[in-house]
């Protein structure tokens, strides 16, 4: 039996960018909306494709309710806050999801809106970045163009519970080719949760999706199920559902991989996921979980001597491995300085995210690698005279 603890959902320091503490919002009048609106999507008769649209918050909001109006050519969509920021803007990002989104509202092909319970929201700090991710399909003989919205509610109160975000699952997936295959995990939860909203994830080969609850491993009972898996209608489902603390869980993800190459877990759509998100109300913690994360390494694998001297070497191409210091603004766009990350001196610029593999850091000594606190959900861009042995090469 794999158990998982309290918190895993936040993988590292390494990862996570602080989104910001709480926030004294002001409260607005009732029925104010906030809305996010992409720039202009074309998509071309035939096409499909993947955009992202992320926008930098210059005010507090606490959000009670999401509300989306179809959109010609919008397959699906997702609302995320997003932990690790990128570029403001619109760009193509051809990804099914990623590890540094944290969920807030999704939609598939048609109108769709979710509330949060009374008296709980979402409390989004100014400088939070909001992303929406759109998963373009223009079936018709005619090039579709037009903005995407999404229109949030603003609580009547500021004086909110906060809702969260809390995940089943696991990355410890391997499935062989040609033939079906599923994966598991087993975990007690810790603290009573408020279900009121259901968000499976799995990518292309996914076929079903359950979870099943009971006082222990011999009494349990499948309380959901999605089946058949239908990766082009992704949607948030609201329920109103308590799983006690102490509540023995499995959540297991079915597939059939038809390829001729064993499918990992990943970001990609050659990859795979295995998670079952809910949003619970009046949580403690904004993201919580009884997530697996399998380890990424058996040994550390210490740093090449030939790259030097972490503190002495000399930035590449894309501006990693320049000196840094905390909250100095020294790295290039799209970069992060290691000390603002906690990590102590001397400080250097890498990236978090974005990289599969060595050669896309741009050379020059930069490596990518999995920090071991994160349980292989995340790759970072870092000079190899300061990667930590336990940071694995990709």
């Amino acid at each position: 039996m794999r158990s998982s603890a309290r918190g895993l959902w936040v993988f590292s320091a390494m990862m996570v960018t602080a989104l910001g503490c709480d926030s004294e919002a002001t409260a607005p009048a009732p029925d104010v909306y906030f809305t996010m609106t992409t720039e202009e999507v074309t998509v071309p008769p035939g096409a499909e494709k993947y955009l992202c649209y992320a926008q930098t918050l210059d005010r507090d909001l606490v959000v009670d309710r999401f509300v989306y109006a179809q959109t010609p050519s919008v397959h699906h969509l997702l609302l995320v806050k997003n932990t690790i920021p990128e570029a403001d803007g619109q760009t193509e990002c051809d990804v099914l999801f990623r590890t540094s989104w944290v969920p807030l509202f999704g939609s598939g092909n048609g109108d769709a809106t979710l509330d949060a319970p009374a008296d709980n929201g979402h409390v989004i700090p100014k400088g939070t970045q909001l992303l929406i991710q759109l998963h373009l399909l223009n079936s018709t003989s005619e090039a579709v163009k037009t903005p995407v919205s999404v229109r949030m509610h603003e609580a009547a109160s500021a004086d909110v519970q906060r809702v969260g975000l809390f995940a089943f699952g696991t990355n410890a997936i391997s499935l062989p080719p040609n033939q079906p295959g599923s994966v598991s995990n087993d975990c007690t939860v810790e603290k009573d949760l408020d279900i009121f909203a259901w968000w499976p994830h799995m990518h292309q080969i996914g076929t079903s999706l359950s979870l099943l609850v009971g006082p222990d491993e011999a009494s349990l009972q499948e309380i959901y199920r999605i089946d058949p898996w239908d990766f082009d209608n992704q949607v948030m489902v609201p329920t109103t559902l308590r799983i006690p603390k102490g509540s023995f869980t499995r959540v297991t993800c079915s597939y059939d991989n038809p390829s001729a190459d064993t499918v990992g877990f990943g970001e990609s759509s050659k990859d795979e996921m295995c998670f079952l998100n809910t949003f619970v109300s009046d949580a403690a913690e904004e993201l919580d979980g009884c997530v697996y994360l399998e380890p990424v390494g058996d040994q550390p694998v210490p740093p090449d001597p030939a790259a030097g001297v972490c503190g002495e070497q000399q930035a590449n191409g894309l501006g990693i491995g320049a000196s840094c210091t905390k909250a100095g603004g020294e790295c290039a766009a799209g970069l992060t300085c290691s000390m603002d990350q906690g990590a102590e001196a001397p400080g250097f610029c890498m990236k978090i995210g974005g990289c599969e593999v060595t050669a896309d850091c741009g050379g020059d000594w930069a490596t990518c690698c999995a920090p071991e606190e994160a349980g292989g959900l995340l790759n970072i861009c870092i000079p190899e005279a300061c990667r930590p042995a336990n940071c694995y090469p990709r």
